[in-house]
């Protein structure tokens, strides 16, 4: 066991088998680059840091065996910094997931569980493996889902959601207050309930249309679309409780 780890100035760390434990915390790229492969073993830390000050750069990867973060996994702290998190395999389990402008989570493969993720200006790139966790999307922040599975209830609170298809995200919600919901012109697929808390434009980058199974909930709020929404198989009612406004430049149904 270690008290505090340090990988910068250049530095690297690989872990293929055994156990590597960190009693305080982890700092992958503090004032310069830093390197972290893990392809095996087990690695436990209560807090892990990829890219703490302007200028520095953090990366870990994560190809095989077990990566815990009983607190906050942390991408960019610091404006100027830069980390980056690659999943391909292995399990990655945190106590939440915070990654800020300057930070990269891209997932290919494995798993990670967490109980929260809150995107603020970095970006999440789901291609591969599964994602059980909530997830919230502020300003800037982007969630993009081209492939895996998904299991978890999104609030879009600014920034930016698209997905090729959002098809019941396990069974969770999906609530927007503002920004962008794009669907790479797939299509948005929701087999539960879709809430409304703000006014809310889908149009420009959502796809062709957005198929609903269950209710769209606009609660008092507007939301304005540019293109088709459609109830599927006739299910799926557009709710308008109170003075809610429903519009739609082009067809509703």
């Amino acid at each position: 066991m270690t008290r505090d780890l340090y990988v910068s100035y250049g530095g690297s760390c690989t872990l293929s088998g055994g156990s590597l434990s960190v009693s305080d915390g982890e700092y992958v790229g503090y004032k310069s680059a830093g390197a972290f492969t893990q392809s095996g073993g087990t690695h436990e830390t209560p807090s892990l840091v990829l890219g703490e000050n302007a200028g520095a750069s953090g990366s870990y990867t994560l190809s095989g065996g077990s990566h815990t973060v009983s607190d906050t996994l942390t991408l960019a702290v610091n404006s100027g910094s830069t980390g980056t998190y690659n999943l391909s395999g292995g399990s990655l389990t945190a106590g939440s997931i915070l990654v800020n402008s300057g930070g990269a989570f891209t997932q290919t493969g494995g798993s990670l569980v967490a109980p929260a993720t809150l995107i603020r200006g970095g970006a999440y790139n789901l291609q591969g493996g599964s994602l059980t966790t909530s997830i919230m999307v502020n300003a800037n922040g982007i969630f993009n889902q081209t492939g895996g599975s998904l299991d978890a209830p999104i609030i879009l609170a600014g920034g930016t959601l698209t997905a090729g298809t959002i098809n019941g995200l396990g069974g969770q919600t999906l609530t927007i207050g503002s920004g962008t919901l794009g669907a790479n012109a797939a299509g948005v697929s929701l087999d539960n309930a879709l809430t409304i808390i703000g006014n809310f434009n889908l149009g420009g980058s959502a796809g062709a249309s957005l198929n609903l199974t269950q209710t769209l909930n606009l609660d008092t709020h507007t939301l304005t679309h540019t293109v088709r929404c459609s109830p599927a198989s006739g299910r799926g009612p557009l709710t308008r409780p109170g003075s809610a406004a429903w519009r739609s430049n082009r067809r509703s149904r």
